[in-house]
């Protein structure tokens, strides 16, 4: 079973091992675990990533987290269109 979503990644931290993305998920998916994605930024693929579980924090926001090595630093996230996509 493929879990499809798409998330418009709004920031990014770190905490220890874990890179932690938060934003707004379309999906029909109650949770979001164990998926592969794509990370686009301004509409173009810049990488791979394996999205390992969700936070849930009670906020209209969903933070998503992986331990994938992530090329991507906050200042990226907040100043272009980052994205990512279930594959």
């Amino acid at each position: 079973m493929t879990m499809e979503f798409r998330m418009k990644v709004a920031d990014l931290f770190r905490a220890g091992t874990k890179t932690v993305f938060t934003g707004e998920v379309h999906t029909q998916a109650k949770v979001i675990k164990n998926a592969s994605c794509v990370i686009e930024i301004d509409g173009v693929s810049a990488g791979e990533l394996y999205i390992e579980g969700e936070v849930n924090t009670g906020r209209p926001y969903h933070d998503l987290w992986t331990t994938s090595p992530v090329n991507l630093t906050r200042e990226v996230v907040l100043s272009h269109d980052v994205w990512l996509i279930s594959s």
